[in-house]
């Protein structure tokens, strides 16, 4: 198992452990994910790597840290705080699938044999 695939393992895993932050891991785990779709093709299935394509292409404007979020005035970021749950509520559910079948497709080994 080489490194991007155990970042991907340990930033899926925590997506799943720790409910915060979800727009920030996903968008990390987005770009672990072209790995598998330029390097190792096939390797993951690509539903499951649409799912966090999707999710950042929708949350790519959004002010998710702390650096950025110091660009907008308070009152814009109430208004993006609240369309940031929303988004999240909307994908959480698909996020949280795609990263089990993440994990467990990149534990298996049977692929090598």
């Amino acid at each position: 198992m080489n490194e991007i695939e155990k970042n991907t393992i340990s930033l899926a895993a925590d997506i799943l452990k720790d409910k915060n932050n979800l727009i920030e891991k996903a968008q990390k785990l987005a770009d672990l994910l072209d790995y598998f779709i330029d390097i190792e093709p096939g390797k993951l299935n690509f539903d499951d790597i649409e799912v966090f394509i999707d999710f950042k292409f929708v949350t790519k404007d959004l002010p998710v840290n702390k650096e950025e979020r110091k660009k907008w005035s308070e009152l814009i970021l109430m208004q993006k705080d609240k369309d940031i749950k929303i988004i999240e509520n909307k994908f959480r559910s698909a996020v949280e699938k795609a990263c089990l079948e993440i994990i467990k497709k990149l534990n298996d080994i049977s692929w090598m044999l």
